[in-house]
């Protein structure tokens, strides 16, 4: 596995869980879920770079995706980010 096997994926999934896990204390704190979509979509992207940091080798293709989930990543949660501040509630 160009990852170096299941530590990669532990690592990331590491990740995942305290970008959300801050996320969720960002949110408790504050008693609302406006972030939320910014959050968890966000970490997507977030995902993807690091995995493309820890291959071991890394060409056009690997970084032409990582690039494509990084823009959809942001423009999603850019879209619903701004959406719920504009309704004032996630519904």
């Amino acid at each position: 596995m160009a990852l170096t096997g299941y530590k990669a994926f532990w690592d990331a999934s590491k990740l995942i869980l305290g970008i959300n896990a801050v996320g969720f204390g960002i949110t408790a704190m504050t008693r609302t879920h406006k972030i939320t979509d910014l959050v968890g979509v966000g970490t997507f992207g977030i995902a993807a770079c690091y995995t493309l940091y820890r291959a071991k080798n890394s060409d056009k293709t690997k970084r032409m995706l990582t690039l494509c989930v990084c823009l959809w990543s942001l423009r999603l949660s850019s879209f619903l980010f701004l959406r719920v501040l504009k309704a004032g509630e996630d519904k």
